[in-house]
């Protein structure tokens, strides 16, 4: 019979892991392309993190990479002996291991549900970028008809033109700055025209000059 492990023999490992996890070099593994790794890329830049960004194409993806992803999806992280899979929790997790999630469980929950939203309105730039070259003018007339309203409601939750959701830095805001970049690159960034305080909020993370050096040598579109 196999021996079970001790609550000290599992306190041991934990503790393991997380010494690698500080000392090892991260390595984040994505498309050659913004989506859903994107944010998570800004968020590493903003922090100043020395980090691996593995970037690959469909094929190479399908022939390299897949067996690697703990849960054959992509991105996903690697820290040491840490793997993580999850566009949301790599980007919790590595925000506030850099001091930018939540100072209580309230904040916490309400930068999960921005980043949530957030990741859902950047996933229908995909048909427009991506899609059938026949169906993209529709894909781009109902983004444009749908998503300024959407983003009214995360306008309407903002106290005050700082940041998402209290007076610091978090990772939602610089996923906002992300989505509201990429949304200019393809011409669609008067989505954000009625929305002041969200636009104070990008225009302000953008500034950082980390930020401007990755998106100026790094930030690229799929090519279909």
């Amino acid at each position: 019979m196999k021996a079970k492990s001790s609550p000290k023999t599992l306190e041991i490992s934990i503790r393991e892991i997380k010494i690698m996890a500080s000392t090892c070099k991260p390595k984040l593994y994505y498309f050659n392309s913004p989506g859903r790794g994107e944010p998570i890329r800004q968020t590493l830049v903003y922090c100043n993190v020395d980090f691996e960004d593995v970037r690959f194409t469909g094929e190479e993806w399908a022939k390299q990479h897949k067996d690697q992803s703990p849960l054959g999806m992509s991105p996903f992280y690697e820290e040491g002996e840490l793997k993580l899979g999850g566009s949301i929790a790599i980007l919790r997790y590595v925000a506030e291991k850099n001091g930018l999630g939540g100072s209580n469980p309230v904040e916490n929950a309400q930068l999960e549900s921005y980043s949530d939203f957030l990741f859902d309105v950047s996933s229908k730039l995909y048909g427009i970028v991506m899609g059938p070259e026949d169906k993209r003018d529709d894909c781009r007339k109902e983004f444009m008809e749908t998503v300024p309203k959407r983003l009214g409601f995360l306008e309407n939750q903002v106290k005050s033109t700082n940041f998402l959701p209290a007076d610091k830095v978090s990772y939602a805001d610089i996923q906002l700055s992300a989505s509201f970049h990429l949304f200019g690159l393809v011409g669609l960034g008067d989505v954000f025209k009625d929305c002041p305080k969200l636009t104070a909020i990008a225009d302000t993370i953008s500034k950082s000059p980390q930020l401007i050096e990755h998106r100026e040598k790094t930030l690229k579109l799929p090519s279909k």
